[in-house]
């Protein structure tokens, strides 16, 4: 009976999964140059955006859950490290610079574009949400981003 309890348990547990962001909220803040610009038949972007990097930043106010699945929070904004990005878009499909926040597509949000791919949220401050909390923090890239 505790075999039973316990596959069960394991197959429900992961039927609900959540995708496993590199942090959260899910957003990171990217400014670079659009050295490629694709058209592509998603439901809600127009295109496939080649970014060359010029900043790439984890917004302040972040966290993860490590192995023991306690969590860590990143106080301050951290610079990450990446040469191209790949981001889909609806309105910078023309755009030959872009600093935007990028969002991590996940748990369906956009079921025809792949878990974890970047969408172009066409702002430098926006409302996030965070499937783990639930909630919706203000990410503001403005101060992050050099002009």
């Amino acid at each position: 009976m505790m075999k039973v309890l316990l596959c069960l348990l394991l197959f429900v547990s992961n039927s609900f999964a959540m995708c496993e962001y590199p942090h959260n909220p899910p957003a990171i803040c990217l400014a670079g140059k659009v050295t490629k610009s694709v058209p592509v038949k998603a439901k809600n972007y127009r295109c496939l955006l080649s970014v060359a990097v010029k900043e790439i930043v984890r917004p302040p106010r972040t966290y993860v859950f490590n192995s023991n699945l306690d969590r860590v929070d990143f106080k301050n904004a951290q610079k990450l490290s990446a040469k191209t990005i790949k981001l889909y878009s609806k309105k910078n499909c023309d755009a030959k610079e872009i600093r935007t926040i990028a969002e991590y597509n996940c748990n369906d949000r956009n079921a025809d574009i792949a878990d974890m791919s970047l969408l172009d949220a066409e702002s430098i401050q926006l409302k996030v949400r965070d499937p783990w909390t639930e909630k919706n923090p203000l990410i503001d890239c403005s101060p992050l981003l050099s002009k």
